[in-house]
């Protein structure tokens, strides 16, 4: 499968794998239709900042998997006002609760231990799930983090080859204005030099039909005068100066200052996250640990019961099992408090 990784609602998508030997154009159409994200407003980015061509092979970039994803960010959702709907996946809350208060009231018999190893089942079944839930979240939350990871990777090359450019930028520009006041008094001459172009004839083997100047030769087949176009470049070296090119240069250095900001890459308290996130986890693993023994413990007891078949030991059977259901539900109850969390 091919794995894509929507970032904006922390969804995992899996799409054909026969998509990898497909141009990265086609399987932005292919999102387009899945999720209704359209082309020209998605964004697909790899681990380490590369951006997908599109009209290069998805095959060509080393990501895709379900540990390496190709990153999807939508326009659509970075320009909108409102934020994106989260994907959750929970499995369905049982009424765990009421199971067991119907339980106190039944009679030590040997239909209530059945009765109660059941529940206990599902005590274990559903932290099972919860904790999958769970484990997927906080594994969508780190691609997240991966994610912004390859949006900051992308950004510093983008801002590097701006500052080449700008630099080169510099370069053209100081070399400009070395020769700028010798060009505009070219071009300010050049009225005096059409002037003598329009006295120079042209030579008897250039000439079709009637004689013309030097002049009316050049300008036969363009759309403009040589004078409109003197005049044209004379705006523009008039336009070019030194007060234009400082505006420039200080809109150049307000956006490289705010590409180095670390209030605009950093996500506060996101590291703490994903720390508190992980030690969730293991309060997780914990309880389901907790809810299968005390079940095995159910199973064993009623094992036991059944071959001895002795109803004396039912009472105190039952007493601790009614403990142990109340135990169960404490844990169930905290391991929902945690997926909310």
């Amino acid at each position: 499968m091919l794995y894509i990784f929507h970032v904006d609602t922390g969804k995992m998508m899996a799409f054909d794998m026969n998509l990898a030997l497909e141009s990265v154009r086609h399987l932005k159409e292919v999102i387009e239709r899945h999720c209704g994200i359209p082309v020209d407003k998605q964004v697909l980015l790899v681990s380490g900042g590369d951006c997908l061509d599109p009209t290069m092979r998805v095959c060509s970039y080393s990501a895709g998997t379900d540990t390496n994803p190709i990153y999807l960010f939508s326009k659509s959702t970075i320009e909108s006002q409102s934020p994106p709907s989260l994907s959750i996946d929970f499995c369905p809350d049982l009424a765990l609760k009421d199971q067991v208060e119907a339980t106190h009231n039944m009679n030590d018999t040997y239909a209530t231990v059945m009765t109660r190893v059941q529940l206990a089942q599902k005590f274990y079944d559903h932290a099972h799930e919860q904790s999958r839930a769970c484990e997927n979240l906080v594994h969508d939350q780190h691609l997240q983090q991966q994610g912004w990871a390859a949006v900051l990777a992308n950004l510093e090359d983008i801002t590097q080859a701006f500052r080449n450019r700008a630099e080169l930028f510099n370069q053209s520009f100081n070399q400009y204005l070395e020769t700028r006041d010798e060009y505009i008094k070219m071009i300010e001459n050049f009225r005096a030099d059409m002037d003598i172009l329009a006295k120079i004839p042209l030579i008897p083997a250039l000439l079709e039909k009637q004689p013309v100047t030097l002049l009316d030769w050049v300008s036969a087949n363009n759309q403009y005068s040589l004078f409109q176009v003197a005049q044209t470049c004379l705006r523009h070296l008039e336009q070019l100066d030194e007060p234009l090119v400082a505006s420039l240069k200080r809109d150049i250095e307000k956006a490289l200052e705010h590409t180095a900001r670390t209030d605009m890459k950093e996500i506060k308290g996101l590291e703490e996250r994903l720390y508190g996130l992980e030690q969730l986890m293991l309060e997780t693993k914990r309880i389901v640990q907790e809810q299968q023994d005390i079940t095995q413990s159910f199973l064993s007891n009623q094992s036991r019961a059944n071959v001895l078949g002795d109803a004396s030991i039912l009472p105190d059977l039952c007493a601790s099992h009614r403990r142990q259901l109340i135990v169960m539900l404490s844990n169930h109850q905290h391991l929902l408090d945690i997926r909310g969390r």
